[in-house]
């Protein structure tokens, strides 16, 4: 059975939130996955203990490309459920949305998609994509508390609570630090959000807690290390384009998602080799 691996961890921060909730899904036992994907969808589901679970499941609609959904529940022909998640607050997602969702469609009778984004309410885009589709929406907020809360009002124990515990490791200092962005990633080109909500999350890992000055309406920067003088900084800037200042290299402009993607990988290392050891 296709279930999520523990130790196969993607690289991306987007994916790890997304395999922490398709182990959550995939591997506790039947009460706790019914409670949670009616926390999910809003609704009870039939048939969710015998469903099977698949992560990152590329979905093939006719001659259409495979389109990839972080999370797969589906119970044969009957019914199916998409859950994808974003880290960006308030972004253009429309499409994406919409090809999941049809791709999903074309392959069960019932289909619904779960959206996960930072979003407190639904975002326009989901409003949007939800036009004839049935696609509900679901704050990081509320995936966490969730998380946070089952084991203490569901009784769980054994395997589920240990799952639980540990998605409950992983989201709930993450989740802190995502909505410590809330007031200052609204000024950011909506291009460039989800790549500064990466590297935020990136450099999270390597240097918790960074100060974050929101200078005025249009402007603001991160600093990292907390204390003492910046060595790292993500400057918003009154255009809404971040520049990324790593000391060992160029500035780098978070021009898009495919911007960070390309140079991550050494502006990470850079900023680990620049900043104190985590403590």
């Amino acid at each position: 059975m296709p279930v999520p691996r523990l130790f196969d961890v993607p690289p991306l921060p987007r994916e790890q939130w997304m395999h922490v909730v398709a182990s959550l899904i995939g591997l506790t036992q039947a009460e706790t996955r019914a409670a949670f994907l009616a926390e999910l969808t809003g609704d009870e589901v039939a048939g969710a203990a015998d469903a099977q679970v698949s992560e990152r499941r590329p979905l093939v609609a006719g001659d259409q490309a495979p389109v990839v959904a972080d999370v797969v529940v589906r119970s044969g022909k009957q019914w199916g459920i998409a859950v994808h998640g974003c880290l960006g607050f308030d972004i253009d997602r429309a499409a994406m949305w919409q090809g999941i969702y049809d791709a999903l469609a074309a392959n069960v009778e019932n289909a619904m998609l779960v959206a996960i984004t930072p979003d407190r309410k639904p975002p326009a885009d989901v409003v949007a994509a939800s036009e004839g589709r049935t696609i509900v929406h679901r704050s990081w907020q509320r995936v966490r508390d969730w998380v946070q809360e089952r084991p203490e009002r569901g009784g769980v124990t054994g395997t589920d609570a240990f799952l639980l515990r540990e998605g409950d490791y992983f989201l709930s200092p993450r989740v802190a630090e995502l909505y410590r962005l809330e007031n200052l990633i609204v000024h950011v080109d909506p291009a460039a959000r989800g790549s500064v909500m990466s590297l935020y999350m990136d450099l999270n890992d390597v240097c918790p807690q960074p100060t974050i000055r929101n200078t005025s309406d249009t402007a603001g920067v991160i600093e990292y290390p907390r204390d003492g003088t910046p060595l790292v900084t993500v400057a918003m800037g009154d255009g809404g384009l971040p520049q990324v200042t790593v000391p060992g290299g160029d500035d780098l402009t978070l021009e898009s998602r495919n911007t960070y993607v390309g140079a991550r990988s050494g502006l990470v290392d850079r900023a680990r080799a620049a900043l104190p050891p985590r403590r």
